[in-house]
């Protein structure tokens, strides 16, 4: 991995090829995972919601799969880790009210 392809989420959670620290101590210190998916590695169910829409951050609850976080979203965090952190609170709080 080369690291030429421009994506916001990327932008959040690397420098360079590293991951940055301050994303690796976010993400211990949720109450839930996070997993970090390239395309490729996408199972059919998450490549049919993404498609064409990526970045994106994708929430599963029961059996559904929605995007919480969008592109724009991402893009909108300027590559840092705690706007990331406030952005996906709040969309998961209102995910978690519908």
């Amino acid at each position: 991995i080369r690291g030429t392809a421009h994506c916001a989420l990327c932008d959040i959670t690397h420098k360079g090829v590293s991951m940055k620290k301050e994303w690796r101590e976010m993400s211990d210190n949720l109450d839930f995972d996070i997993e970090l998916l390239h395309l490729n590695e996408q199972f059919p169910e998450l490549e049919k919601i993404t498609l064409g829409k990526t970045p994106c951050v994708v929430v599963s609850h029961g059996e559904n799969l929605e995007i919480i976080v969008d592109a724009d979203d991402l893009e909108e965090c300027k590559k840092s880790v705690n706007s990331f952190r406030e952005t996906l609170e709040s969309a998961l709080r209102s995910a978690l009210t519908e």
